[in-house]
């Protein structure tokens, strides 16, 4: 999308193509092309696209994943889990073993059931229950610890598994995020669903400025 400046004057989008670049661009080819300016800009916009779309098909986690990943251990205190996660802000964390494997995830929905003595399937639901029962159910959340709460199995990827199949596997599982794990089982990034989010967004900027010039 354009944006003008404080003179008002247009500002091009970090993958549009300007006159100047056009114009620059044929006048560094040897020789008479037959093409104006408005046709090269086309092409170039829709073969941008194309290339974008070939490309993502290649990212694997390893190349979105975080890879200074906070963790916690079986042992660690649910408090100090849901601390933690409010201090980082972020909405979940894996569960390691000594042997820094995976062995579980906890996430916000796994914190909130402690406010809940029913099965609840969504936040809403726990939060919905917990005020109508008007107190926190009997076992003290100060003593749980992260592996009484955890996930477990895990839903884990590889550095190399497709984004696009990281993407199918967050909607089938209903996930936000996945730990990246070696062939040990040994943690060595995350996912999360934000990750894939900033690709699309890059395909979608793309896409504005290909249909903005169509």
């Amino acid at each position: 999308m354009e944006k003008e400046n404080h003179e008002g004057k247009k500002i091009p989008g970090p993958w549009e193509l300007t006159d100047e670049d056009v114009m620059e661009a044929l006048e560094d080819i040897p020789g008479y092309v037959d093409i104006t300016p408005t046709d090269f800009k086309a092409v170039f916009n829709l073969a941008l696209r194309h290339a974008v779309k070939r490309l993502r098909r290649f990212l694997k986690a390893s190349d979105i994943m975080t890879r200074d990943v906070i963790t916690v251990t079986a042992a660690t205190p649910v408090l100090e889990v849901a601390e933690l996660m409010a201090k980082e802000g972020i909405s979940g964390v894996p569960v390691l073993d000594p042997q820094k494997k995976v062995i579980g995830v906890i996430s916000e929905k796994d914190l909130l059931r402690l406010l809940s003595s029913q099965e609840a399937s969504t936040a809403m639901q726990i939060i919905a229950q917990s005020l109508r029962l008007g107190s926190l159910k009997t076992s003290a959340p100060n003593s749980e610890k992260a592996g009484d709460i955890m996930t477990s199995p895990p839903v884990t990827v590889r550095g190399e598994t497709p984004v696009q199949d990281i993407g199918n596997l967050f909607s089938l599982k209903k996930i936000n995020r996945a730990p990246v794990v070696d062939d040990e089982g040994k943690i060595v990034g995350i996912v999360s669903r934000d990750d894939i989010v900033r690709t699309s967004v890059f395909d979608l900027n793309v896409e504005e400025t290909s249909s903005e010039k169509g």
